[in-house]
């Protein structure tokens, strides 16, 4: 499954390349391209190259409307073939006496929760002759702009800035499948007739309007200002709106030459790139499109200083333009674009693979192509050589201070600002042995400590985690930098932490599936980092203490364990196998963190007690009783009510509610043994039945049905309420497969740790009767 740009560069590669790139794809049963609409052409060339091209599209409100299955004979990937089962309505949208191949509808869905129909605001075209329900989506009725990165942007905040200075009399964004926005302009009878000064008076109020959207939202130069020709006319509709479709069709010229000379835009540098200073040069085009000084390394990744989607489009955008005199006449074919940006995330890397490709060698990819596993137990190997020469004594200079005796306990906390992290800091900061909490975490380019106090107490006021001002005087904030060495840590702050801390807690993680292993390693060298903070705390204590390092690592780790051994439950310890981790990024820097931190324990077991923590499915928390209506659980019950049944389901589940969690591993980080174990394991160890669920959701409700009914015959009677939608989707492609003894986390360890897991006996009645009656009192049940 992939998004529409990917696909884009891959029909845009050199011919040699562009084989290479389909003899990958052509063996798998099906690519399904979602997100934003694929250019024909690209979809047309995929076809021919022997693709399986799987067109799908999906709605917030209604999830995927689209079967994901293997594209036979009569399939055509121009049309989406809808779905059958969420009870889908095309109601007509064109006038009467239009010829039945040129008819347009528009879809009609029954999202859970609502009581009304929800409208998916596109026009839709049904394919002649097909036996299935097919149609193509022919564009947005609404003012949603599309771009080529997937992400979404709702234009009419920075028109109506523009619109309100008097020289404007109409602004429409455009950008509709490209990777950045450009803005076309209708002056008023009172701006300035030269249009050079005009295009900078509204340059001008562009980067005004730039500070208030988002910053992928943003409009990047005054290339991207596009004045109307006197000779023609916006269109808009009966009612004086502006018909945004057809603005990008009559208006394409003009649009297509904006683009062009964004894409050939150049800027004055001091910097001219060339073969010998050519990391000196990017670092200086890096600077140049971040817009502010930022200190950073040759290796440091660029997406962790804060580069998105639109400046890795303008860093491309500039590299294209300064090392195009680089280019020998037979690779002036070469181009650089925002995915390379992204496959070379560094100065370093991305000078390496220029060079790969200014001498016809694609080093770059072929080194991405090595065998995962490899480049797993080479980063491990790596970091465990890096602290093995990394010697605390020659780190910092330490007036010894025999506090071994002392029973105070500090703990140092990264990712405070998390989900679990909220409420692991809302739970240390209530023990009474516990004097004193350290939160370290990033901050914002030119953000000061009191931001991240102030950004915490956000955080908390969302999760309901209530401080008083006694616990807020136990929590210290210290800002970071990852891409720093030592975090960004002065010597001073080095040497106080070491002195006084005594457990570190690591959470801090980014939530970003898409970034590839070696894009993580700043967060690898952040654990390196304070694994050297817990040596230098051994030292700094005369070698008499040794400090505690808790590794929040994923489930993601173990993904592929029942495959490789055939059982399904994991067991809390080691995995050195790297073929068990989920094949992406997060998951495979997540295990080399395991790998390095078990032999970080061999090497220095008289320095550092390193413990791995791999955490399963979290709820919400217990004691606020809170659910969010929007997922299943809560449509389950919706629809149960609706119906007076519920249904008969033999899957089980295992959730751990999150303040639970943070509780359970206050426990495990705090367990008195001496020699801990090295793995554990946090999920709920009581898998129970669903069929428990229905037995207190039938009690609680008092449905007339006093026993489940058949699945199916649940599902056919919800679905004839029109509320079948969302609830049916995940029912019976996810919710089901829960019953095939999916993959369980061993908790021995963990239980034995701590006392909350030890006496966990799931989700009981009063608990699921609390969330029933929460959701009576929002209004969500009856």
């Amino acid at each position: 499954m992939t998004v529409p740009s990917i696909l884009e560069d891959i029909v845009n590669l050199a011919p040699a390349e562009l084989a290479s790139g389909f003899a990958l794809l052509k063996p798998l049963r099906f690519v399904a391209v979602g997100g934003g609409p694929l250019k024909p052409e690209v979809g047309e060339a995929l076809v021919a190259g022997g693709v399986n091209v799987l067109n799908h599209y999906g709605a917030t409100e209604i999830g995927a409307i689209a079967p994901i299955f293997r594209p036979g004979a009569d399939y055509d990937w121009r049309y989406l073939r809808l779905r059958n089962d969420l009870g889908l309505e095309l109601q007509q949208a064109s006038s009467e006496g239009v010829p039945e191949h040129e008819m347009r509808y528009r879809l009609v869905g029954y999202p859970i929760g609502w009581n009304r129909p929800f409208y998916i605001q596109d026009e839709i075209l049904k394919r002649p002759g097909s036996k299935h329900v097919e149609v193509k989506i022919l564009g947005r009725q609404d003012d949603l702009i599309v771009l080529k990165t997937g992400e979404k942007v709702s234009p009419q905040g920075i028109e109506e800035l523009l619109m309100k200075d008097s020289s404007i009399k109409t602004a429409v964004c455009v950008g509709q499948g490209r990777f950045e926005l450009a803005v076309l302009i209708e002056p008023s009878s009172t701006a300035p007739a030269d249009e050079e000064q005009l295009v900078e008076h509204v340059w001008q109020l562009v980067c005004l309007a730039n500070r208030s959207v988002d910053q992928h939202a943003q409009i990047s130069s005054k290339h991207a200002v596009i004045i109307k020709p006197s000779n023609k006319a916006i269109p808009r509709s009966d009612k004086g709106s502006v018909m945004r479709r057809e603005v990008h069709d009559l208006f394409e010229q003009e649009i297509n030459a904006a683009y062009e000379a964004l894409d050939l835009e150049s800027f004055a540098s001091s910097a001219t790139l060339n073969m010998e200073n050519l990391e000196d040069g990017i670092t200086s085009l890096i600077g140049t499109v971040l817009g502010q000084d930022v200190w950073f390394r040759s290796e440091d990744d660029l997406f962790e200083l804060g580069v998105n989607s639109l400046q890795a489009t303008r860093l491309a955008r500039f590299l294209n333009s300064s090392f195009s005199n680089l280019l020998p006449r037979d690779r002036e074919d070469v181009r650089i674009t925002a995915a390379f940006i992204y496959q070379h995330p560094s100065v370093s890397s991305l000078a390496k693979a220029i060079r790969a490709a200014l001498s016809s060698r694609s080093q770059g990819d072929a080194e991405y192509m090595q065998d995962r596993t490899i480049q797993m137990q080479a980063l491990a190997d790596e970091l465990v050589e890096e602290i093995r020469t990394d010697q605390p004594r020659n780190r910092i200079a330490f007036d010894f201070v025999d506090n071994s005796s002392v029973h105070y306990k500090v703990v140092l906390l990264t990712g405070s600002t998390g989900n679990l992290g909220c409420h692991m800091l809302g739970r240390l900061v209530r023990m009474r042995q516990i004097t004193r909490i350290i939160c370290l975490n990033r901050v914002k380019p030119g953000g000061t400590v009191s931001d991240l106090r102030e950004r915490q107490e956000q955080v908390n006021a969302a999760a309901g985690v209530v401080l008083n001002s006694e616990t807020w005087n136990k929590i210290e904030f210290v800002a970071a930098n990852t891409q720093a060495p030592d975090l960004g840590l002065t010597q001073e702050q080095r040497t106080q932490l070491a002195r006084t801390v005594t457990h570190v807690v690591h959470l801090a993680w980014p939530m970003d599936f898409n970034r590839r292993l070696h894009s993580f390693k700043p967060q690898l060298q952040a654990l390196k980092a304070l694994v050297s903070l817990c040596r230098d705390a051994h030292h700094a204590r005369g070698g008499k203490f040794n400090p505690r390092l808790v590794f929040a690592s994923s489930i993601a780790v173990v993904r592929h364990y029942p495959d490789l051994t055939g059982s399904s439950v994991v067991p809390e310890d080691r995995l050195p196998d790297p073929r068990v981790a989920a094949a992406m990024g997060y998951a495979e820097a997540k295990w080399v963190c395991e790998e390095f931190l078990f032999r970080v324990g061999q090497m220095y077991a008289d320095e550092v007690t390193p413990m791995v923590v791999r955490i399963g499915q979290l709820s919400g928390p217990e004691r606020e009783g809170i659910w969010k209506t929007e997922e299943h659980v809560p449509a389950l019950v919706k629809a149960s009510q609706m119906i007076s049944a519920f249904p008969n389901l033999k899957g089980n589940f295992s959730w751990l509610p999150v303040d639970r969690a943070a509780a359970a591993l206050s426990d495990i980080l705090l367990q008195d043994q001496q020699m801990p174990n090295r793995f554990y394991h946090l999920e709920n160890p009581i898998r129970q039945p669903l069929v428990d669920v229905g037995t207190f959701v039938i009690d609680e409700l008092k449905l007339q049905q006093k026993r489940p009914i058949p699945f199916e015959n649940w599902l056919e009677r919800v679905a004839a309420t029109g509320y079948a939608s969302s609830l049916i989707n995940f029912f019976q492609n996810e919710f089901r497969s829960l019953a095939d003894g999916s993959t369980a986390l061993e908790t021995s360890a963990s239980r034995k740790a701590s006392l909350y897991l030890r006496g966990e006996r799931g989700i009981g009645k009063d608990l699921v009767v609390e969330y029933i009656r929460r959701w009576k009192k929002l209004g969500f049940l009856t």
